[in-house]
């Protein structure tokens, strides 16, 4: 069903209707910020990577599952607290433990969108970034 609906949505999105349905969300972000997202969320372009996207899902899933370690390599992982599907904090720990290196946290309060766009939250995620990034770079020297 689902891959039958992103498979009319760039054909939508070209449609008044469509423009309206999916220049939603990203309320979170600033009036500027926020309308960019939204028109780069509804172009045709973004909806069929998403549709590619989503057809690989079962190569993407079935790949992480046969990855048993990292090697130490830095890892984070920042989890959201409201929103959560079932089985995804099992998922998200068992993630973390790929790496000897890992950070892991729980953002209380977050959801998935609000770890990308709300500033409290998005900090969060910013500062794991850049713990990832340093822990790489020393790791070269």
């Amino acid at each position: 069903m689902m891959k039958r609906a992103y498979a009319l949505m760039p054909t939508i999105a070209r449609t008044a209707l469509g423009k309206v349905m999916l220049r939603s969300g990203h309320g979170t972000l600033p009036p500027q910020a926020r309308d960019a997202a939204r028109s780069f969320a509804s172009s045709p372009r973004e909806l069929r990577a998403d549709r590619i996207e989503l057809l690989q899902l079962p190569t993407i899933f079935n790949e992480a599952q046969a990855l048993h370690t990292l090697n130490g390599k830095p890892l984070a992982v920042v989890s959201a607290s409201v929103g959560e599907m079932r089985g995804w904090t099992a998922a998200q720990n068992k993630l973390a433990q790929l790496s000897t290196n890992t950070t892991h946290r729980t953002v209380a309060g977050a959801t998935h969108e609000t770890l990308l766009e709300g500033k409290a939250f998005a900090a969060y995620a910013s500062a794991a970034i850049t713990h990832v990034v340093e822990m790489a770079r020393s790791a070269d020297r």
